[in-house]
């Protein structure tokens, strides 16, 4: 099985879900790395990462986590001092600098600096960036640690390829509180196969909602797409001429793609693509006005464009008008493309809800908080349980996607799903949902994400423990 794997700002380790007392811990693992120490002795939490091709005994890089006990009055300040004060006895013209963390960190973790230009036990100099995070009693520390020949304290060889790998693997640890953390995802297994958790009469009616709109723009882009063709191929528009295109299903199958410009005076005139129910095109001679409820539909995307608030990603923007299923207004879609073939747009895309009148702009939603894409062909993240790697070119079966902004998925992922027939797992905060064309389900996960490891079990599964 292969599953691409984008997370809304990092690539996330896959593990299971657990249960236990303590709430879990997910980390980031960077590619960089592989791990080459994993154990739990004591029911304590160890484990060490090196960079591919080296080993736990020669390593010029070291990402070690481990557990330690803590009083519940100390803080993850004064842990990390003590740690430091025992790494300063061995150590010539030691250097420990705090580390300033972001205003929107958590008051249970801390970071610091340390610099040995000569370590009396080993003959070389290290740096170490290290990060506590506290629960209760006990302490995780995150050491990444990188060796280099003995030198002046006034040198500091510490590269800043090395830095930005260990602060994005140290400041993604954190508690599970959500499925999207970092390492905190149910496994793969789970997510593909797991049984379909039943849903309320509310829940079923927002995913119904969800589906039929991401039908309609599945529609609405195959239809733009295919009239574009022909009427670029029967020279029925000029792509010199800036315009707009227009798609309006019928709701008994088939029908019209418009091709609009505004002329200096005068209403609005399109060329017209007709689709019969089979899919035939065929043109009309002359250009035509629009008719009112088109004319209303052309209004509200000329509004939706003007929007201040719009964010894409990229230059080419494809776009879909739909009556708005919750109201009288409209649904504008306005949605980041890309010329590669393969290439799945995952951020970008607007949803602008406009007035009825087609004047107003009432709100702006985004599809994601940042601009991330997926090759649904080849050259993705592979994820194969175990299995071996699928050949290169292969097709992509899943493509997984942590979900930030909303608790359901959005109807441009099923569009995306049909467009490119592949499965989608997305992940929010608290659910998981697989989508699969224009169906929908939650997968039925048996802990909550907050749920923690077995003893057995602690620090054993990749980039998530107790």
């Amino acid at each position: 099985m292969r599953m691409a794997v984008v997370s809304m700002g990092c690539l996330a380790a896959l593990a299971s879900p657990f249960v236990q007392a303590r709430p879990a811990l997910g980390w980031q693992v960077d590619p960089y790395f592989v791990e080459v120490e994993a154990n739990a002795i004591d029911e304590t939490l160890h484990r060490v990462y090196v960079p591919r091709g080296e080993s736990a005994e020669t390593w010029t890089e070291r990402i070690t986590l481990f557990e330690q006990g803590a009083e519940p009055d100390s803080s993850p300040r004064a842990l990390l001092d003590a740690r430091g004060e025992h790494a300063a006895d061995r150590c010539a013209d030691f250097d420990q600098q705090a580390v300033t963390l972001p205003a929107s960190a958590p008051a249970y973790i801390a970071a610091s600096l340390w610099h040995c230009p000569f370590d009396r036990s080993t003959g070389d100099g290290w740096v170490k960036s290290v990060l506590v995070l506290q629960q209760a009693d006990r302490a995780t520390f995150m050491e990444a640690e990188g060796r280099y020949p003995k030198h002046e304290k006034s040198s500091f060889p510490l590269r800043k390829d090395q830095a930005e790998r260990w602060w994005a693997m140290q400041f993604s640890l954190g508690v599970c509180d959500a499925w999207f953390r970092p390492g905190c995802q149910p496994d793969a297994k789970t997510l593909v196969e797991g049984a379909a958790a039943s849903l309320g009469p509310e829940e079923q009616h927002a995913i119904d909602r969800i589906a039929a709109r991401g039908r309609e723009l599945y529609y609405q882009d195959q239809m733009a797409w295919h009239a574009t063709d022909f009427a670029l191929q029967t020279g029925l528009i000029d792509p010199t001429i800036k315009g707009h295109f227009l798609a309006v299903p019928n709701p008994s199958g088939g029908g019209y793609v418009y091709f609009i410009r505004d002329p200096l005076l005068g209403k609005p005139r399109a060329r017209r693509v007709a689709f019969d129910t089979e899919g035939n095109l065929s043109a009309d001679a002359e250009e035509t006005g629009l008719d009112p409820d088109v004319a209303m539909r052309y209004r509200a995307l000329k509004t939706a464009k003007s929007s201040k608030q719009l964010k894409f990603c990229g230059g080419a923007v494809n776009s879909a008008v739909l009556a708005d299923d919750e109201g009288k207004g409209w649904l504008v879609y306005l949605m980041s493309a890309t010329p590669e073939p393969g290439r799945m747009m995952l951020g970008g895309h607007n949803r602008v809800k406009v007035s009825q009148d087609g004047k107003r702009v009432l709100s702006v939603d985004y599809s994601a908080k940042s601009c991330l894409s997926v090759d649904t062909g080849s050259g993705a993240e592979e994820i194969a349980d175990g299995e071996p790697a699928a050949p290169e070119g292969d097709k992509l079966e899943y493509v997984m996607v942590t979900h930030l902004v909303s608790e359901q998925p959005w109807e441009t992922q099923v569009m995306q799903s049909l467009t490119f027939e592949r499965s989608m797992i997305v992940i929010t905060a608290h659910a998981a949902w697989r989508v699969r064309g224009d169906q929908v389900e939650r997968v039925k996960l048996d802990a909550d994400p907050e749920a923690t490891a077995p003893a057995e079990r602690i620090g054993l599964q990749p980039g998530r423990a107790q």
